[in-house]
């Protein structure tokens, strides 16, 4: 049992390690928002401005090529060592329907919480 424990230990530290190791940096965060928030932000003219809409798509694309240039101002990072917690808020903190929220551990990027996500908080909790 004794060497059982010490192994199960042994394992978890070396897991906390490679996830320390592994936690992305800024860098990565905006390589991977640039990407992500360009393809949420398409999606949401659409919607408002209709599927085939030109007007949409023309103002998509300078719009997050300029917005994605400037990523690092509207991110900040929270770093728990092991993970980070990522918030990309594109209009300013006295609104949030541009705000997004990402967890990076291992390597990778996991959406949190974006604006449709929000929006449906905030409806839920309207009295009936």
């Amino acid at each position: 049992m004794r060497s059982l424990g010490g192994l199960l230990s042994l394992l978890a530290g070396v897991g906390l390690v490679l996830l320390a190791i592994l936690n992305p940096q800024m860098d990565d965060f905006e390589d991977f928002a640039a990407k992500h928030l360009r393809a949420q932000v398409a999606d949401r003219l659409e919607k408002r401005l209709g599927n085939e809409s030109t007007l949409g798509r023309l103002l998509a694309g300078p719009g997050m090529d300029l917005a994605s240039r400037y990523l690092d101002r509207f991110s900040t990072r929270k770093n728990y060592v092991v993970a980070s917690v990522y918030t990309v808020d594109l209009d300013g903190p006295d609104a949030n329907e541009l705000e997004w929220r990402f967890l990076g551990i291992g390597g990778r990027f996991v959406p949190l919480e974006g604006p449709q996500e929000k929006e449906r908080n905030a409806e839920n909790q309207q009295p009936r």
